[in-house]
């Protein structure tokens, strides 16, 4: 049975990752009714599932990506090399 917005309400987590709690938001995308994850205080950092738990079940996959890829200011992983021209 498909959801409608008005049956779901963004529900707030955290999701353990890099030795720190990260606050995650778990909104229903209407537009293709699949719940979509963000990290306020990682922006792009998303990931989206069928069910919000199929959505927060990547997340820790997702900020670990995000952050070894040197996005959010954290810098790169220390097992990256960074070319310099």
């Amino acid at each position: 049975m498909p959801l409608n917005g008005a049956e779901w309400k963004d529900t707030a987590h955290q999701v353990r990752a890099f030795g720190r709690d990260w606050d995650v938001v778990v909104h229903l995308d209407t537009g293709t009714e699949r719940f979509r994850c963000i990290i306020p205080a990682l922006p792009g950092c998303t990931n989206e599932g069928v069910t919000p738990a199929d959505a927060l079940a990547g997340m820790k996959e997702a900020i670990d990506e995000y952050l070894k890829a040197g996005k959010g200011g954290f810098g790169p992983n220390p097992g990256t090399s960074i070319q310099r021209s």
